[in-house]
């Protein structure tokens, strides 16, 4: 089982079956103890999707998890990054992909109140990630200063079909629990209160 994780950040499984690809490289400078870190990792592999293919040939991955990096990019680019892993993902694979749920804010941007963040998305507003003097987690991570687009299940769905992917192979459902590959990258997942998620077969 080979499976690929885009844009992994600090989030970087080290079993034999994960890659993780991102661009961190450019953010992590040489001699710092993380950069040393990075580098020791033999399956990591630093590549920027707009500018690079991924340097495995084709179908060469059966399960590909993408996670909290889409709204990172317009929605042309967008699509370019899931055809460059549909590319690389074998027939019959699955791709997972996750993004900030912008109905889920809304549904609750009333109650949503810093004292609340942890209650209400999992996590606290953290002055190592945007704005520390951010009122409501609706600024602090759906408006992140680093995010192009707000998305929902609809907008990932319109991508992902606009990448290549059969409407039929798209769904919101978890495929079922004997299904290895989904398994592993389910294990994977974070977020999950404030995430819209789809699985996509290719």
């Amino acid at each position: 089982m080979k499976l690929l994780n885009v844009g992994c950040g600090g989030h970087r499984p080290q079993q034999e079956h994960w890659w993780n690809l991102d661009t961190l490289r450019d953010f992590l400078q040489e001699g710092t103890p993380e950069r040393t870190n990075l580098d020791a990792e033999p399956r990591y592999i630093d590549c920027n999707l707009l500018h690079q293919s991924i340097p495995y040939r084709d179908e060469f991955f059966d399960g590909i998890l993408i996670q909290h990096v889409l709204e990172h990019f317009t929605c042309h680019e967008t699509t370019i990054v899931l055809g460059a892993c549909r590319r690389v993902l074998r027939p019959g694979g699955l791709l997972v992909a996750s993004v900030p749920d912008v109905g889920y804010f809304l549904s609750v941007y009333e109650q949503d109140k810093r004292e609340r963040s942890v209650e209400l998305f999992g996590e606290s507003i953290s002055g190592d990630w945007q704005d520390a003097q951010c009122e409501k987690f609706f600024d602090y991570a759906l408006f992140h200063r680093e995010h192009k687009q707000v998305l929902n299940m609809e907008g990932l769905c319109a991508l992902l079909l606009r990448s290549g992917f059969d409407r039929a192979s798209v769904t919101p459902f978890d495929p079922p629990l004997e299904n290895q590959v989904a398994s592993e990258i389910r294990q994977q997942l974070n977020r999950l209160k404030f995430s819209a998620i789809l699985y996509a077969y290719k």
